[in-house]
């Protein structure tokens, strides 16, 4: 197996463990996600954040996506592809994810938390399609001064 056919392999399957950590939690009895976002709140007062659960649960949406974005993004550059591609993908399961609570009977449909996961998703594709460009530039200059170097070598024999 080929190094670049592994990372796509990785990502793949890091990809299907947060598809699936993120509909375990759709699917998480409220008393359950209630007793996981004190959790959560505790650490993070500890910590020097105050906030509340409902705090947490809401933003948990960002992050959750952000990290859906961010492998995504990952797993599609490996093919060449797009971001647009990480973005559409992503949309539409945090669609499904979110269409899921209508006819689960402890969950409710959130537009504000659609746009979370929306958020999510573009700021975690944003982030791997700028470091992949900010680190191409920094490749292309460190070439182009071996370049240089290697003909100033030259011009001094």
């Amino acid at each position: 197996m080929n190094s670049n056919r592994g990372k796509q392999v990785f990502l793949g399957v890091f990809l299907l463990i947060i598809a699936a950590a993120i509909l375990y939690l759709t699917f998480q009895a409220p008393a359950e996600t209630l007793r996981l976002s004190r959790t959560v709140r505790k650490l993070l007062t500890a910590a020097g954040f105050k906030t509340t659960a409902h705090q947490v649960r809401s933003n948990a949406h960002i992050i959750e996506y952000f990290a859906l974005g961010v492998i995504l993004a990952a797993f599609f550059k490996g093919f060449g592809k797009s971001a647009a591609y990480a973005m559409i993908i992503g949309f539409l399961f945090g669609t499904v994810d979110e269409c899921l609570r209508i006819v689960l009977p402890t969950r409710e449909f959130d537009a504000f938390d659609l746009m979370r996961d929306y958020a999510g998703i573009a700021a975690g594709a944003a982030v791997v399609f700028f470091l992949s460009f900010l680190f191409s530039k920094l490749r292309s200059f460190n070439n182009k001064t071996e370049t240089e170097s290697t003909y100033s070598n030259l011009e001094d024999k």
